[in-house]
């Protein structure tokens, strides 16, 4: 197994065996191996190769979406999203006890991720110390009912050398590694395990509660408890030919969502054993709705990148919530998972296109945590609302470094996202009411933040723009025309209301300046631009894309040629798809195929888990999986997501090797459409977009 998937991989077609939509794999230990990743919206986790999350880190990471606590990746942020406590674990051996994993003898192994359904299947052959058996996995995290999750376990001893007379199964929940936990306590309450626990800083109170549904005769059970640590034991009888199954079925529920998380705990998991088929039939059914967004493909391997991508933004949100989301999803502990502009810039334009319902709460967690973020604005003697570079709960910034706080272009990303998801869910009464807020917070911020100079022009000085390796500049380019798109924006929303928008806001939209190279004819990154000088990503070609600074193409061209040459050796994920995205525009087939090519070592076998950069483990990057979307969706069939009127096409260009790509679901003013982008015989392509 190699450490990233290759073009060679990419350019092959699918084995006889192969379905697009299960990954899978026989070589569990590959040290180049990457765990699955699943989720329901609410609650996600890494699956280990033992088809549960046992081992602990860092295969047992799982996360609850909202659920905001103390830090733990720094010691100077005030709030990170919780690691939930280890629930994912269940584990059968022969004999009395679990058989160390190294000292199995293993053989037959295979693991599936079936991203239709969003579950695992894992499957081996060991010898236990009372002989051979079969074992099976199987873990999901229902859909349709946000708080369950259910692992399946199951062995078959072997009919002819099994030579002992029990099973042994053994779960834990564990809360050891939580960090700012109080009145933590563990208990079995009619045959059910229970955890509870505080979370500071705000108080919140989470409750995990676990029954096992056994399939076998139990012959002895043995429960452990401490403060933190729950342990049980079952013994069951065992014969040649028999097979056991156990079922671990668990709630995981916090005060957040329910005022008595404890009773409402118990309450869904006794529906959920009562019929946990119709779990299932529920669980199944949500993923078929969801699946009615999804990207065809005559080209296969392209095809399961875009919906492992697009399944990885599924697992991260769902319908009904008001919560953003960080980084790494619900899979990884990365910044601690604050929220940054990665979610309004990246993800979000990705995951609304296809799912519109989702996409509002990304918009109503900015709502919400207004203010939050017109008190970071206020302790800098600032005005309007200066949304946290890293927040949380509660909005207020997270973030210990103060030139990172200083990532000011973020209030305009925040901006984008309220449109955007106005646009695809032909919301309009949400830009009427709290989405016209946040803009309002937004371009009053902007109105006091620029500063004018004796000949009428505007400026920004002293911020960070997305280049962070530039630190503190003036004038950077995506920071003064997100200022200026937003207060244009924000005061015709106020016009539409039947309001009047401060005059200020044209004259300070108008007076912002651009810098140019007047020798490259091109837009520059910032006023302090040095040529040679490596950078994280550039903010220029973000002028196109997203903001629609107006440029021809020519200059387009300039722009990205150039700046491209500036990136550091590992260029970050999202930043260059936007490079993809530009090239689409110009028609340039051959740069389009490289830059397809080249994120391919972005992702991890064999699950297709992304990171930042090809160099580092910051899994599962679903930042980059929202720019790989937009790569396709805004690059390849040249949607014009933010246009109100109607979606259409302002190009297409498709990658060699790829004829046909259909992305199906895809909403415009609340309307699902398909979007078909074909290549005729001379090589032309053309994108046809249908109401459905």
């Amino acid at each position: 197994m190699n450490k990233h998937i290759d073009p060679e991989w990419f350019r092959q077609p699918l084995a006889g065996d192969e379905n697009p939509w299960v990954l899978k794999t026989r070589d569990p230990f590959s040290p180049h191996h990457r765990d699955a990743c699943i989720g329901n919206g609410l609650v996600g986790t890494r699956v280990t190769v033992w088809g549960d999350a046992s081992g602990y880190a860092p295969g047992s990471t799982s996360f609850m979406a909202g659920l905001w606590g103390e830090a733990t990746d720094n010691p100077d942020r005030p709030q990170g999203l919780v690691e939930l406590p280890h629930w994912a674990t269940l584990t059968l051996s022969t004999g009395d006890r679990e058989l160390r994993r190294s000292a199995r003898e293993i053989s037959d192994y295979s693991q599936e991720l079936k991203i239709r359904t969003a579950n695992v299947d894992t499957q081996w052959r060991e010898v236990g110390v009372d002989g051979p058996l079969h074992q099976t996995r199987r873990m999901w995290l229902a859909r349709g009912h946000a708080h369950i999750a259910v692992l399946e376990a199951g062995c078959t001893l072997d009919p002819e050398d099994y030579h002992g007379g029990r099973v042994f199964a053994e779960e834990t929940l564990d809360s050891l590694h939580n960090v700012g936990v109080s009145n933590a306590s563990t208990s079995f309450d009619a045959g059910d395990a229970v955890l509870s626990l505080d979370l500071s800083p705000f108080g919140r109170r989470l409750v995990i509660r676990s029954r096992l549904l056994i399939d076998g005769q139990v012959t002895r059970e043995q429960q452990q408890t401490s403060e933190r640590v729950l342990r049980r034991r079952v013994w069951l009888k065992g014969a040649k030919g028999a097979s056991i199954q156990v079922k671990k079925v668990v709630a995981i529920v916090s005060s957040k969502q329910y005022a008595d998380p404890d009773a409402e705990a118990k309450k869904q998991l006794d529906a959920a054993c009562e019929d946990l088929d119709a779990v299932w039939a529920g669980h199944t059914a949500a993923w078929d709705d969801l699946w009615k967004g999804y990207v065809e493909c005559d080209h296969p391997r392209l095809q399961q990148l875009a919906n492992l991508s697009l399944f990885s933004l599924y697992n991260t949100l769902r319908d009904g919530l008001r919560d953003s989301h960080g980084p790494c999803g619900l899979f990884g502990n990365g910044w601690d998972n604050n929220v940054f502009w990665d979610t309004d810039l990246w993800t979000h334009p990705a995951l609304t296109l296809f799912r519109p319902a989702i996409g509002k709460s990304v918009a109503a967690y900015r709502y919400d945590t207004i203010g939050g973020a017109r008190r970071n604005a206020e302790a800098e003697g600032e005005v309007g609302a200066r949304y946290s570079w890293q927040s949380g709960d509660t909005g207020d910034e997270a973030c210990s470094m103060q030139v990172f706080r200083d990532e000011r272009h973020i209030v305009s990303c925040v901006a984008m996202g309220q449109w955007l998801y106005a646009v695809s869910a032909g919301d309009t009464d949400w830009l009427r009411n709290e989405g016209l807020d946040v803009f309002k917070g937004c371009a009053e911020y902007w109105a006091g933040k620029a500063e004018k100079d004796p000949d009428g022009s505007y400026h920004i000085r002293h911020v960070c723009g997305s280049d962070e390796h530039a630190g503190y500049v003036d004038d950077n380019a995506t920071t003064n025309w997100g200022a200026t798109w937003t207060l244009r924006k924000a005061a015709a929303l106020m016009r539409d209301a039947g309001e009047t928008p401060p005059p200020e806001w044209e004259e300070v939209a108008e007076g912002l300046v651009i810098l140019m190279d007047e020798d490259r004819n091109i837009p520059l990154q910032m006023e302090q631009w040095q040529h040679g000088q490596v950078i994280k990503q550039a903010d220029t070609t973000m002028l196109v894309h997203p903001w629609h600074y107006p440029m021809d193409d020519d200059m387009i061209q300039r722009t990205v040629d150039y700046y491209r040459e500036h990136y550091q050796d590992q260029p970050i994920m999202m930043g260059f798809a936007i490079d993809g995205i530009l090239d689409c525009r110009l028609g340039r087939e051959a740069e389009v195929t490289d830059t397809l090519e080249r994120l391919l070592a972005y992702f991890r076998p064999p699950y297709l888990v992304n990171t930042e950069a090809p160099t580092n483990e910051r899994l599962l990057f679903v930042t980059g999986l929202g720019g790989f979307l937009q790569f396709l969706a805004m690059g390849m069939a040249g949607l014009m997501t933010d246009e109100p009127e109607a979606l259409r096409s302002g190009w297409s260009c498709l990658p060699t090797g790829v004829n046909r790509l259909v992305l199906h679901g895809v909403h415009h003013g609340g309307v699902p459409h398909q979007v078909e982008v074909l290549r005729a015989e001379d090589g032309a392509t053309s994108t046809t977009i249908t109401k459905v």
